[in-house]
């Protein structure tokens, strides 16, 4: 387990260092102010929470696979 956080939190660290290294990486994402297509997802409480409810506040997507 411990083998798995490591890698986990290197390749986050790497994925951090790239984002400041490459400045234009920030920078053009800002300039198109792309938004991202409203869906659905669906909530551990049986609830759905929608994108579009979220309007304004930051949101983190974070999918993940089993492997």
């Amino acid at each position: 387990m411990k083998g798995k956080r490591f890698v986990l939190c290197a390749t986050l660290s790497a994925a951090l260092l790239a984002s400041y290294v490459h400045p234009g990486f920030a920078e053009s994402a800002e300039a198109k102010k792309e938004t991202a297509p409203d869906f659905i997802l669906k909530s551990f409480d049986k609830g759905e929470i929608r994108l579009g409810d979220l309007k304004g506040k930051v949101v983190v997507v974070w999918f993940m696979a089993s492997w």
